[in-house]
């Protein structure tokens, strides 16, 4: 009977030491997802493409050509901000101080924060976006989502995922 106890105390005790040390691991483990809500401090990149996806832009039926190129994060495909609103016929700007970039055209305006997962259209908070907005160090760029400011902009996308494209329509 005493045999059977040590034993059934062995047994949970190293099952309870296993499930510790691979708690440990996945706490330890790096990832490339910031958690949900508020980022602190703001997330910043040294290579977004180290564990990602390149993803392709299709503007109007043509091909767009971004500088770096756009990222497929966290299923979101991440494009570099300056890219994107020069296509949209937007002006931006970049505020360095609060994180903050600001985009707008005539009735619309977009603001990002690299430290929230929501953005704003029009002073209204949009639902919370697959990944938040990024400085890649390598080029110093910001990448925000696509879809989010396409569409607030009025346009369409499409996904091709065979091609890793995503299809603009204005």
């Amino acid at each position: 009977m005493r045999t059977k106890k040590i034993f059934s105390f062995l047994m949970v005790a190293g099952t309870a030491i296993g499930l510790s040390v691979q708690a440990s691991a996945a706490t330890n483990h790096v990832d490339s997802e910031p958690p949900v809500g508020l980022v602190e401090p703001p997330y910043v990149v040294d290579n977004p493409y180290s564990h990602s996806t390149i993803g392709n832009l299709n503007w109007n039926g043509k091909a767009l050509s971004t500088t770096p190129k756009p990222v497929i994060v966290n299923g979101s495909l991440m494009v570099p901000a300056k890219d994107l609103f020069e296509q949209l016929g937007m002006e931006f700007t970049f505020d360095k101080n609060r994180l903050a970039l600001t985009a707008s055209k005539s009735g619309l305006e977009l603001k990002y924060s690299l430290k929230s997962f929501t953005s704003e259209v029009n002073g209204k908070k949009t639902l919370p976006m697959r990944h938040v907005p990024f400085i890649e160090t390598k080029s110093n760029r910001v990448f925000v989502s696509l879809r989010n400011a396409v569409e607030a902009a009025g346009a369409t996308v499409k996904w091709d995922n065979a091609n890793k494209v995503a299809k603009v329509t204005e």
